[in-house]
């Protein structure tokens, strides 16, 4: 695990309660590490910003020396890399559109009354909904955009009970 901060307060008593599995960061080292990050990524080709930061940047770089690279070599699983350098082909497009016809259905199915607890290991799913913007700064999260062009990507939160 990985804590950053820029209070000196923090740098100065972390050593006393990190775990051999643990790592502090001072945060300006940080901000630097991730502003190579945005350099590295903004040299890209315009076609490969284009298919989304997911395509390109699911995984940190395993070549340059950034330090998230090696925090992932620390805490990640060691294949990280080998799956970091893996090609993604874009899915097939029908299996897109089951997949978005699937949600939509949950989406749409009738929402568990409050007060009924809620059984996870008896649900047939839990949607969890939330508004995640589609542009960050100067990437975009994913080349697909709403229907009306919007800018918000919707996951949703909900759960249905299975006798419904």
């Amino acid at each position: 695990m990985v804590f950053a901060s820029s209070d000196n307060l923090h740098s100065r008593t972390v050593p006393l309660f990190l775990t051999g599995d643990q790592v502090f960061i001072h945060g300006p080292e940080l901000k630097a590490d991730l502003t190579k990050l945005d350099s590295h990524y903004s040299a890209l080709a315009d076609g490969v910003k284009e298919r989304g930061v997911v395509s390109f940047a699911s995984c940190p770089p395993t070549e340059g020396g950034f330090l998230v690279s090696r925090f992932c070599d620390k805490h990640m699983a060691p294949e990280w890399r080998r799956n970091a350098k893996r090609e993604r082909k874009r899915p097939e497009p029908e299996r897109g559109k089951k997949l978005v016809r699937d949600i939509e259905r949950m989406a749409d199915a009738p929402r568990m009354p409050d007060t009924i607890p809620l059984d996870l290991d008896e649900a047939d799913y839990v949607m969890f909904e939330h508004r995640v913007p589609l542009i960050q700064g100067e990437a975009e999260a994913t080349p697909i955009r709403g229907a009306a062009g919007g800018t918000e990507e919707r996951l949703a939160v909900r759960s249905t009970p299975t006798n419904s």
